[in-house]
């Protein structure tokens, strides 16, 4: 094996073994089948209320080069003070890169979400060029970049109209140009380490957690680093993070309704948020991984215990144990994992992209080491990479042949566009623009008006909507209303469609 510690100076001081031209090519068959999948699953999977949200006030800045929402409702979701005027209760770096990108295509489910497949692909090269940098070992930079490729993670947020891709793929695009930087010293690397660890911040509060990698990566290397690195670095951050105040400082006090009004029933005190860790590993991880589910879903316990088989036996072994790369990787890991425990306490399973392509990785190391080790552990990783690798795509391609994008999203659609009238009111979850256009008539009111005062002619219930903390009076009233006042019309697994009462 290659050494794998730098010196002192922050740069390498071994050759880089180039892979063969045969493992080039295998690499290439392996991220063309994972994009396939990628993109078959964006294809086929249902538009959700946060794609339309987020869209929403994209195409509010595309339109306007000012961030608000054109369908939410003010006082509805969360209670979020007037939505229509700023769009301050998220971050703003993807919905601005969103808005961008929507210039040059048309709006749609699937432009949006070939944003989100772009960001995947930046994703897995940063992994490439990241293990490259620390191992010099450009073959087993490819096993791990196509291990991560394959995670169902990383399809999944690749697949989603979600920032969660573009957040996680700036951030390892910061840890790759780092690792870069202590290779060549350039001043251009380093200034790349400060635009994409503060474009990741920008993204979703989640960008504090890669944020911390970074910063926890960097401080390994700290008897290397030089106050001109340092400086590179702090500029991004200042520009973007003035760049937003200026947006912030429009209206400070709306800032900080919304803020509050978006992390109220996420962020707790300390003992909240220790607790919150502490139920991490059973509440996220076991229950998304190892609960009890039929079909193609009971092999996804494959998918964690190859990884946290690697990451034993790269522990055990010595060597191992004491190489930048498994030390960086390992840090990455707990890093990783107890900020996102810290920060959500909601334990949504799309933020497993920050934490299990670092499990898939160190699994990919032990694959490499234990190809030149004996039979019976050859043998063993070997069979947990297939297995890792066929329980990600059998589950990606469970959603790929349910298709919910025409069996619950289009059915609904047609039903309204069959019911509607002329200049009707029509409240449902913001993912309709897709089908009905990001404007009024469309309103995205869960609770049917309660505080506008505006009556829908058609009302559309989803998942998104139900009682909530400190919603309950709000969700009575409107169950209330949907009683007295309209009929069931349509239903579908996803979907309730209500028309009111002549």
């Amino acid at each position: 094996m290659l050494a794998e510690e730098h010196s002192s100076t922050g740069r390498s001081s071994d050759e880089l073994q180039r892979a063969p031209r045969r493992h080039r090519w295998y690499a290439a068959i392996a991220f063309a089948a994972a994009l396939c999948l990628a993109i078959a699953y964006a294809w086929t999977r249902s538009p959700w209320w946060d794609e339309g949200v987020f869209s929403d006030a994209a195409i509010s800045f595309r339109n306007s080069a000012h961030l608000r929402s054109s369908l939410l409702a003010p006082n509805s979701y969360l209670n979020i003070p007037a939505p229509d005027r700023f769009t301050y209760w998220q971050f703003p770096g993807y919905l601005v890169a969103l808005g961008v990108w929507l210039r040059a295509l048309p709006v749609s489910i699937y432009s949006v979400r070939l944003f989100s497949i772009v960001w995947g692909g930046v994703f897995v090269a940063s992994w490439f060029v990241f293990v490259r940098a620390i191992s010099r070992n450009e073959s087993l930079a490819l096993v791990v970049a196509v291990l991560v490729a394959f995670d169902y993670s990383v399809m999944a947020a690749a697949s989603d109209g979600r920032m969660d891709m573009m957040c996680a793929a700036l951030g390892l695009a910061a840890l790759a140009f780092y690792a870069s930087w202590r290779e060549n010293d350039r001043l251009w690397t380093a200034v790349m380490v400060g635009v994409c660890g503060a474009g990741c911040l920008l993204s979703h509060p989640m960008g504090l957690v890669m944020n911390a990698v970074l910063l926890a990566i960097v401080l390994c290397d700290r008897d290397g680093l030089r106050a001109r690195f340092v400086a590179a670095l702090v500029v991004p951050y200042v520009v973007f993070g003035g760049a937003w105040l200026i947006y912030i400082l429009q209206d400070p006090g709306l800032f900080v309704a919304q803020m509050k009004a978006n992390a109220g029933y996420r962020v707790g005190g300390v003992i909240a948020t220790v607790g919150s860790m502490v139920r991490d590993l059973p509440d996220r991880y076991v229950q998304f991984y190892f609960a009890p589910e039929g079909g193609w879903h009971r092999f996804k316990a494959l998918v964690p215990l190859f990884g946290l088989t690697g990451l034993v036996m790269l522990v055990a072994d010595s060597r191992e144990r004491r190489s930048a790369l498994v030390r960086r990787l390992i840090m990455m890991l707990v890093v990783a994992s107890l900020g996102v425990a810290a920060l959500d306490n909601r334990k949504f399973p799309y933020y497993l992209v920050y934490v299990m392509p670092v499990l898939a990785a160190l699994g990919g190391v032990w694959l490499y080491r234990s190809l030149s080790a004996g039979p019976a552990v050859r043998w063993l990783a070997l069979s947990l990479a297939t297995a890792f690798v066929g329980a990600n795509a059998a589950n990606v391609g469970y959603y790929i042949r349910r298709n919910d994008f025409a069996r619950e999203y289009r059915p609904m659609v047609a039903e309204i566009q069959k019911l509607r009238k002329p200049g009707a009111v029509v409240m449902g979850p913001s993912e309709l623009g897709y089908a009905l256009g990001f404007r009024r008539p469309l309103i995205d009111d869960c609770y049917l008006g309660r505080v506008s005062g505006i009556r829908a002619q058609l009302y559309v219930l989803h998942s998104s909507c139900g009682p909530m903390e400190g919603s309950e009076a709000a969700w009575a009233w409107t169950e209330q209303q949907l009683r007295e006042n309209y009929r069931e019309v349509y239903r579908n697994p996803a979907y309730t469609v209500y028309e009111r009462k002549e």
